[in-house]
């Protein structure tokens, strides 16, 4: 709480430079609390890497006092540690491929939970030339289980967009458990169209069992009989 009421007591006893906002984003009061008016130079002529770091360090929480002096001679992987509680391989790596603007306090946090997960949704994060946040969010967001994490791999891959992977996943994980088969896995491995694959698999599925009888009707079993 000790750097909150900070920022608060910064916040009114000047406005916060338009060039801060800018660039620092909901964290420029956190920004002017730690480095001041006159030394926040420190923090604009910094590389934009270093910046993301220390925007992900203020993202996690004002449980520890963050200092200019400790955050600029301190190693990146340190501060994230300190920050979190422990260091997901190649979140350095991946906030030096964002821009040079601050993201979200949600992305920073995100960013972690997604890396921390240590599956193959993780390595494609790891191995991504340019960081989209909408996927950085959407694998965050993910259940953890194998079929939802190979269902997204596929989806990433192909480039499924990011709003659609939570519903596919969800889609493939109720065909596994209709189908009591994870065949449609197999074939989502070689689609070059995820989507239409999960449309196909659903259309085969055998329909539910009629709740009642009627006489003179005979009830629908699959989609051929359609």
């Amino acid at each position: 709480m000790v750097l909150q009421n900070g920022l608060q007591e910064s916040v009114k006893l000047s406005p916060l430079p338009d060039l801060i906002e800018h660039i620092a984003g909901e964290f420029a009061p956190a920004v002017m609390a730690i480095w001041g008016r006159f030394d926040v130079g420190e923090y604009v002529m910094a590389t934009s890497t270093q910046r993301h770091v220390w925007h992900a360090a203020l993202a996690a929480g004002d449980d520890f006092l963050l200092t200019s002096k400790w955050l600029t001679r301190n190693r990146l992987k340190v501060i994230l540690k300190r920050a979190y509680g422990n260091y997901p391989s190649g979140m350095v790596r991946l906030l030096s491929r964002l821009g040079p603007r601050a993201e979200t306090r949600e992305f920073y946090r995100a960013a972690h939970v997604a890396l921390s997960r240590g599956d193959m949704l993780t390595r494609i994060l790891q191995h991504s030339k340019t960081i989209d946040p909408h996927v950085v969010f959407a694998i965050a967001e993910l259940p953890t289980d194998l079929i939802s994490v190979r269902m997204a791999s596929y989806a990433l891959r192909r480039g499924v967009s990011s709003d659609e992977i939570a519903e596919m996943s969800w889609l493939v994980r109720r065909i596994v458990e209709v189908s009591a088969s994870t065949a449609v896995l197999n074939l989502l491995a070689s689609s070059k169209n995820p989507v239409l694959t999960v449309r196909k698999a659903i259309t085969q599925l055998p329909f539910p069992a009629a709740p009642w009888k009627a006489e003179g009707l005979i009830p629908v079993q699959s989609a051929e009989e359609l």
